[in-house]
């Protein structure tokens, strides 16, 4: 079997699992990702079986695939935190 079957494989195997994720779920995705297909994000939100208020998409247009590393980094820390600070009933989140 080839590395790339193997990823293949890998890949279908988790996206099978999907529905067992149900827990609280942020999906942080750039438009510009050339290393993930935009798409995957959807695909993951729609698969996994967290409630509809549990999940979302954040969308950033400028970042490439490492997001911590370019130029919206401190956006994508801010979206985290506040996805964090609202499931954990800190309030507003600023």
């Amino acid at each position: 079997m080839t590395q790339y079957s193997r990823f293949l494989a890998f890949s279908a195997a988790a996206r099978a699992r999907l529905p067992e994720i149900t827990t609280p779920a942020l999906i942080v995705q750039s438009r510009n990702d050339s290393t993930i297909s935009p798409e995957s994000a959807t695909i993951v939100l729609d698969g996994i079986a967290t409630p509809a208020s549990d999940k979302r998409i954040v969308w950033f247009k400028e970042t490439e695939h490492e997001m911590l590393c370019d130029l919206e980094a401190d956006d994508v820390v801010m979206s985290i935190l506040n996805f964090v600070r609202e499931r954990a009933g800190a309030g507003d989140a600023q």
